[in-house]
């Protein structure tokens, strides 16, 4: 994984850890000797990183250490449920913090405490590989082996239930493991799945594509 962030500074996500590069020199982030690294992670198999609005960095480690943070001055971590395999992260409009864990399906971050959703079948024990927010608001979460997830925060349902919807093959999905998932300016949802799959989503079709 790369990021480049603000200041310009790129973040390089490896299986031997985090490493950043100035435009001059490369160094392992961990060998900063200002870091307070209480847990002692090693920023392993680094699948995704980003930066929040606040400049916070944020690391998804499929290494066993969850959903980790550096604010600058601290590198700490979350793990759903003892899930400490994360692949995707995101930043939703709101501030929020998502992420995508191997067995736990996904959950979020509001700044104080890590929300999590109660138990939904064929969700919350689905391996979630990416995230994406489209141009309305709603998350749009592609997983594996139970296709593509769509959450719509706003909607006045009186049960969490009712604001997730679940697309799969029957639907028209392409294949039922989404490695990948975005949203383009118009509000197609595209996605990407094993054995070279690529289909779009316009809110009531599905378009696959192939070759």
């Amino acid at each position: 994984s790369i990021l480049q962030d603000k200041s310009g500074l790129f973040w390089f996500g490896t299986s031997e850890g985090v490493f950043c590069y100035d435009g001059k020199k490369l160094t392992p982030f961990l060998s900063n000797d200002s870091i307070i690294n209480k847990s002692e992670l090693k920023l392993r198999h680094i699948q995704s990183i980003i930066e929040d609005k606040n400049g916070n960095i944020w690391f998804a480690s499929w290494n066993h250490e969850g959903l980790c943070c550096f604010d600058g001055k601290n590198l700490f971590s979350f793990k759903q449920n003892g899930d400490g395999m994360v692949h995707a992260i995101l930043e939703d409009k709101k501030g929020h913090i998502w992420f995508g864990t191997r067995n736990n399906g996904a959950c979020y971050f509001d700044g104080d405490m890590v929300i999590c959703f109660p138990d939904i079948t064929n969700f919350n024990n689905t391996c979630v590989y990416s995230i994406a927010e489209d141009n309305v608001g709603n998350i749009w979460f592609g997983t594996e082996p139970n296709g593509v997830w769509s959450y719509n925060p706003t909607t006045s349902a009186n049960t969490v239930l009712n604001n997730f919807t679940n697309y799969t093959v029957k639907d028209g999905l392409c294949n039922n493991a989404v490695l990948s998932v975005t949203a383009d300016k118009s509000g197609k949802i595209w996605i990407g799945t094993r054995n070279t799959g690529l289909c779009n989503f316009d809110g009531k079709t599905f378009t696959n594509f192939t070759e």
